[in-house]
């Protein structure tokens, strides 16, 4: 599935709002507020998503892109074959800057999570509780290094870790959701 918000786009458009999120850590944060089984209504998205920007009040237009990186989140989320992918700079950019935004990432996905409510007994989940903590490591993630092939290789196992982890922790929330319902 092509994506039709692109870093690119995100980024452009966050700072058009004077956003204090990067586009990373915006679509984290969209993430972690979807992890969770229950839907919200538009009003309480719109309410969260803009109390978390910190900005001016987005156009029409500019909500049509945020929604548009929620619903494809959603989307992914919701693919047997475990589609969801990160919304990060392109591989042509400095490594710097990608180790960068994927601890943004990070932040805003944990920061997501908080705001739809993942519970203390949802962290008694032990897959739940060491992936959140694995994230929270990396989400302070520090940028050393020279650019070598061996940094690269480490950026995209680290990329594909968060990727799975994530899918991982919504997967562990879904079973927990259910567990409670028929409780």
């Amino acid at each position: 599935m092509a994506r039709s918000v692109s870093y690119t786009k995100l980024e452009n458009t966050l700072n058009k709002l004077g956003a204090q999120l990067t586009a990373a850590e915006t679509h984290g944060l969209l993430a972690g507020m979807l992890s969770l089984t229950k839907p919200l209504k538009e009003d309480v998205w719109r309410a969260a998503v803009l109390e978390n920007l910190d900005c001016a009040q987005p156009t029409k237009g500019q909500w049509g892109v945020l929604r548009a990186a929620s619903d494809e989140i959603r989307q992914e989320f919701e693919q047997p074959s475990f589609g969801f992918q990160l919304l990060l700079p392109n591989d042509n950019s400095a490594l710097e800057l990608r180790i960068d935004a994927l601890g943004y990432w990070c932040r805003g996905y944990l920061s997501g999570l908080g705001l739809v409510g993942i519970t203390k007994e949802d962290l008694d989940n032990d897959v739940i509780k060491e992936l959140v903590h694995d994230l929270s490591q990396i989400a302070h993630v520090s940028v050393e290094t020279d650019a070598s092939e061996d940094d690269e290789h480490n950026y995209v196992e680290l990329v594909e870790y968060v990727r799975v982890a994530v899918q991982n922790i919504q997967h562990e929330l879904q079973d927990v959701q259910k567990s409670k319902i028929l409780h």
